[in-house]
């Protein structure tokens, strides 16, 4: 059995993104000439699933607008008026969409880049468990919960306070496969790791493979580490999968990146992102500078700018 269907999670309030992830929901923020939520979908399309879940809470106009905009049909809007939590979530799919079986379950706001080939492996490893979750290493310090694995079955989660001192851990990746058919349905509020993926009371699959690229994009300051070290990658000739991605499917224009460290902006101007295509950016600017819509006045600090927010560094 394949996957039935892809459901993508941009139902997060955006606190984490600084003034600006009030008024831009983060699914929205740009991914140099396109959106995050463009890249998750693009990877969803190459992985041969057909049928898109999108669920959306803050700003969900917004979301459903660029759907309506960008996309044909497959593309299915899920709307939270009162967040279900995390496990919530996944059983509002089950509720609206009761014939699916297996579903892959992303995040607008990490880039997990799958191969089908992976996936295929995935899915053997599955077999007839309800879960299966993807996981990551990451450096002590990360601030993200460690899961404990055993026979690749998950075993326990040590809150990110607790972790032991260590070089790297391994974590979830926010990333998994759900056996929806087979899973008992839960109204309303709930979380993940209590109706969906419940260690204690089923077998949880974790799947590790460390040959996959991704990318976290979730905070303000991972989303501006992003583009530091994919600028510094394409100019030193560093590349690797998401170039190669990013690069075939027109989301980077190769002669808006400066040896500076810079995309869209003056030659001159060092480690300046500007994403508004209607701005020509001929100004010098201050460094570490990133503008996801110029604003009105003459910009003369740095920081993240979106017309009138401006969320100073």
């Amino acid at each position: 059995m394949g996957i039935d269907a892809a459901y993508i999670l941009c139902a997060g309030l955006g606190t984490r993104m600084g003034p600006i992830g009030t008024v831009l929901p983060k699914p929205l923020w740009p991914l140099f000439e396109k959106t995050c939520l463009d890249l998750v979908i693009l990877q969803v399309k190459a992985l041969s699933i057909n049928n898109i879940i999108i669920n959306t809470h803050h700003l969900s106009n917004k979301i459903e607008e660029h759907i309506k905009n960008t996309y044909d049909v497959g593309i299915h809007v899920l709307h939270e008026p009162i967040l279900l939590g995390s496990g919530g979530a996944i059983h509002n799919v089950k509720k609206h969409f009761p014939w699916l079986k297996k579903i892959l379950v992303l995040n607008a706001d990490f880039f997990f880049l799958l191969t089908p080939q992976i996936l295929k492996l995935a899915l053997n490893e599955m077999k007839n468990e309800l879960s299966l979750l993807f996981s990551i290493t990451v450096p002590f310090g990360a601030g993200l919960n460690q899961i404990c694995v055993m026979n690749g079955l998950l075993k326990n989660i040590i809150h990110s306070s607790l972790i032991k001192s260590c070089a790297f851990y391994e974590t979830y990746a926010g990333v998994c496969i759900l056996n929806l058919g087979a899973m008992e349905y839960r109204e309303g509020i709930s979380n993940f790791f209590d109706t969906v993926a419940n260690f204690q009371s089923t077998n949880v699959r974790v799947f590790s493979d460390y040959s996959i690229e991704w990318y976290d994009v979730g905070t303000k300051q991972s989303y501006q580490d992003f583009y530091y070290r994919f600028v510094a990658n394409w100019i030193g000739g560093n590349k690797n999968t998401l170039i190669e991605i990013l690069s075939n499917h027109s989301f980077v224009i190769p002669n808006k990146i400066s040896p500076l460290g810079s995309y869209g902006a003056a030659p001159v101007c060092s480690r300046v992102f500007n994403f508004d295509s209607n701005w020509s950016c001929p100004d010098i600017i201050p460094s570490d500078t990133f503008i996801l819509k110029a604003p009105v006045l003459p910009i003369k600090a740095s920081g993240l700018y979106f017309g009138e927010y401006v969320d100073k560094n």
